[in-house]
């Protein structure tokens, strides 16, 4: 499902400006990738079927890394839609932050990646508008951008 054009401006706008507040995404360096194994690994290579191989085998989805980023994290700054949606369906957690409060949406946002970003909507949205999203995660400026905007 991809979003209106509008849509996405509305909701990369706030996100975008919260960046420029001086708090820098830490994407997985080139070494960190190389030693990510289990489903970091999986999750940075978009290989579905391993992920969905290792979960069934009892590897935690919502696992963290030194930087607090889960392996849908790493999906995310990989730009592994596939591999995103394999770990939602696997029950990742879609909002979950990373120790820098970065989550799916805003790490797509940042990179001005639009098809990162709609397929990230898509699986932390949950029935939630952007306003409920932005307030449910302390993000008054966002909210208040949103609400300027004609957000509900």
């Amino acid at each position: 499902m991809q979003l209106p054009p509008l849509v996405r401006i509305l909701v990369t706008l706030p996100f975008l400006a919260f960046a420029g507040l001086g708090v820098a995404q830490v994407a997985p360096s080139a070494e960190e990738r190389s030693h990510y194994a289990g489903l970091f690994a999986a999750a940075i290579a978009g290989d579905v079927g391993e992920i969905e191989r290792l979960v069934d085998s009892g590897q935690p989805v919502d696992a963290r890394d030194v930087h607090g980023r889960t392996p849908l994290h790493v999906a995310t700054y990989a730009r592994r839609h596939d591999a995103m949606r394999a770990l939602v369906r696997a029950g990742a957690n879609a909002n979950a932050l990373d120790r820098d409060r970065y989550d799916i949406v805003t790490i797509a946002a940042v990179a001005d990646d639009v098809a990162t970003l709609d397929t990230a909507l898509v699986l932390s949205a949950s029935g939630r508008t952007p306003l409920e999203l932005a307030r449910s995660r302390g993000f008054g400026r966002m909210a208040d951008i949103l609400r300027k905007a004609g957000a509900r």
